[in-house]
């Protein structure tokens, strides 16, 4: 009997002086993952943004095609019915098919509005210039996070590596180990909720080998 109590102490001390370096990793496994979701989020935001400047910019330029046809005489339909003919897509996107309606609409909208060509010029080169970051931030980004997520898996596999080499050296079999660790709510490898023997056995093998 007292020899099942001591061996209980040791195994409570073992995890008390594990526990600081477990929250640890967790700790830097959370700030990692909210690095990883910010990035995430202003990749996000930022190519909104870039969209609807390409799509200002897209819009302006039908609007100038209209205005250089309006110029040379042609009507509002004869307009819609070249823009068809140039398969250029309407403000909406959906369609080809252009209307007197949506070439007016287009017209009387930016008729209003003031352009510079030359901030016109700088704002596309801008766009480009954004839109060429970002295609490289998306073709890294998950290489990015793949990176940190094996990072956080490594830590918190060496995190439980160190908890079973200290049970070990108590004494402790794998079998105990395995069920100290699923009673201590450990999460067990390959998202599994109850560790089994040769789970810890085959963790402690791969570190200690690696260790040698």
């Amino acid at each position: 009997m007292n020899n099942t109590t001591d061996v209980k102490r040791k195994f409570m001390e073992a995890a008390a002086l594990l526990r600081p370096q477990i929250k640890a990793t967790l700790k830097i496994a959370k700030s990692n993952l909210e690095m990883v979701l910010y990035f995430i989020n202003y990749c996000e935001k930022t190519i909104e943004e870039v969209l609807k400047k390409m799509e200002e910019r897209r819009r302006r330029l039908i609007f100038e095609n209209i205005l250089k046809q309006k110029k040379a005489g042609l009507n509002l339909v004869e307009i819609a019915e070249s823009l068809t003919s140039q398969s250029i897509p309407t403000p909406l996107g959906k369609t080809t098919k252009w209307n007197e309606s949506s070439v007016r609409r287009v017209y009387k909208h930016y008729s209003s509005k003031k352009f510079s060509e030359p901030q016109t010029q700088e704002s596309l080169k801008i766009i480009i210039s954004n839109l060429e970051i970002m295609l490289f931030l998306i073709n890294n980004s998950e290489k990015i996070i793949d990176k940190e997520l094996k990072k956080i898996k490594e830590r918190r596999r060496l995190s439980t590596f160190e908890i079973i080499k200290t049970l070990t050296e108590l004494g402790m079999s794998f079998l105990k180990i395995a069920k100290f660790l699923t009673d201590q709510g450990i999460p067990a490898l390959r998202s599994k909720k109850k560790w089994h023997e040769s789970g810890v056995r085959r963790l402690y093998r791969e570190y200690s080998t690696a260790k040698t």
